[in-house]
């Protein structure tokens, strides 16, 4: 800005009738000034180490489904707990739920599952809902009777180029961790229950109950009755 043409205006018989020397000074800064807030907004990379910069360009995000296996049948008892398959209503809520979560169009990049019979099935069921290739689905022993440590274990050797991880898996742990990522008492994590948890952190090893919240939560008896 040329400074002796702002005198000349504040001095000459420019000036505009009715303008003080000093409103005429902030009629002609005021401008300048909304353009340096617009590029700053608008082209952040010229202005490198400012708070706006962090603000504009933070996008990253971690984010989890977990989800407890569907409903499963207790019919056969010679069967052990682990290989106990999904009743008539598990096979109903399944492919359900996995559409539902379709719907949402946030596409997983892994799915992680325990082996147990109940549990990857109901993965398989939102596998195919969701899209995903059978070569993301990743079957993890250590989640079947895991405690939530071991769970937040799991997390943090994830590869951090994936965005957005399905996790399946099991109570009571499921409803442990669902409340320790919400700010308000979850008595229980139902059968094919669906959690959503959203973290700002940009390692895995940093997704923990401090940096991440419960942002969504469905299960099958909101839409059957």
């Amino acid at each position: 800005m040329d400074s002796r043409a702002i005198t000349s205006q504040n001095t000459g018989p420019k000036c505009q009738p009715g303008l003080a020397p000093t409103t005429l000074t902030l009629v002609i800064i005021q401008p300048v000034a909304k353009s340096l807030i617009f590029l700053t907004q608008k082209l952040p990379g010229l202005f490198h180490g400012t708070q706006g910069l962090r603000q504009t360009t933070h996008h990253n995000m971690k984010t989890i489904y977990f989800v407890r296996h569907a409903k499963s049948s207790w019919e056969d008892l010679s069967l052990t707990d682990f290989d106990r398959p999904l009743n008539r209503r598990g096979l109903r809520d399944a492919p359900f739920m996995g559409k539902l979560m379709h719907a949402k169009g946030l596409k997983p990049d892994q799915i992680i599952t325990s082996p147990a019979v109940r549990a990857k099935t109901t993965a398989q069921y939102y596998a195919e809902a969701l899209e995903v290739a059978e070569e993301k689905v990743q079957h993890q022993p250590v989640i079947y009777e895991a405690f939530p440590e071991d769970i937040y274990r799991l997390i943090s050797g994830f590869s951090n180029e994936w965005k957005v991880v399905y996790l399946f898996g099991h109570n009571p742990t499921w409803t442990t961790l669902a409340n320790a990522f919400s700010s308000s008492f979850i008595s229980n994590i139902p059968t094919c229950g669906t959690f959503r948890v959203d973290a700002e952190v940009d390692d895995w090893a940093a997704f923990t109950a401090q940096t991440g919240t419960l942002s969504e939560f469905h299960y099958p008896k909101q839409y059957f009755s």
